[in-house]
């Protein structure tokens, strides 16, 4: 049980981050494809179906909640809370990823 003053004293009226992790099935294969900031009133499923896109140019389906994590950090210097959100899909079609980031991705292979 985290102790609530503590993190009240640690985090002052800081609201968590939420972001949501994809899991990507490629032929019974599985990784992680992508990890984006969930926009206000955007849907789990919605912010999935961009990241992958926006990282990779694939489009997905069959989305699946898998789990959740409340992840507090607070024996950092600037304390902070992520709250993740974990996806599995599968893609909508099978053509090749896109390298959209290279500054972020090294590549597919």
């Amino acid at each position: 049980m985290v102790n609530e003053t503590v993190v009240e004293a640690a985090m002052p009226a800081k609201v968590p981050k939420v972001v949501v992790v994809v899991c990507l099935i490629v032929e019974m294969e599985q990784g992680v494809v992508g990890t984006a900031p969930l926009i206000s009133c955007e849907s789990f499923e919605e912010c999935a179906t961009r990241e992958v896109k926006e990282e990779t140019g694939l489009d997905i389906d069959k989305l699946e909640f898998l789990t959740f994590t409340n992840n507090l950090f607070l024996d950092k210097a600037k304390p902070y809370h992520y709250v993740v959100i974990s996806m599995r899909a599968v893609l909508a079609d099978h053509p090749q990823p896109q390298n959209t980031e290279p500054d972020f991705c090294g590549g597919w292979g």
